[in-house]
């Protein structure tokens, strides 16, 4: 738990990103309910993969730099 709110401070414009897909594909599925079966995992699990790549990225990369 304590990882992932340290991810979640370390990126916040991924956070935020993240929680905005979600919202999205909520409201997607309240006007087009049909879209569940096919859609609704699938495209958030990878927004969600690729967003979080993209913080761990940012993370590393302030590592690297603060060890040399």
């Amino acid at each position: 738990m304590k990882q992932s709110f340290l991810v979640a401070a370390a990126s916040p414009m991924e956070t935020v990103l993240i929680v905005a897909a979600i919202i999205l594909m909520y409201v997607l599925v309240t006007f087009i309910p049909g879209i569940i079966p096919l859609f609704t995992g699938s495209i958030l699990a990878i927004v969600t993969t690729w967003l979080s790549n993209r913080a761990f990225k940012k993370i590393e990369n302030k590592q690297l730099k603060h060890k040399t």
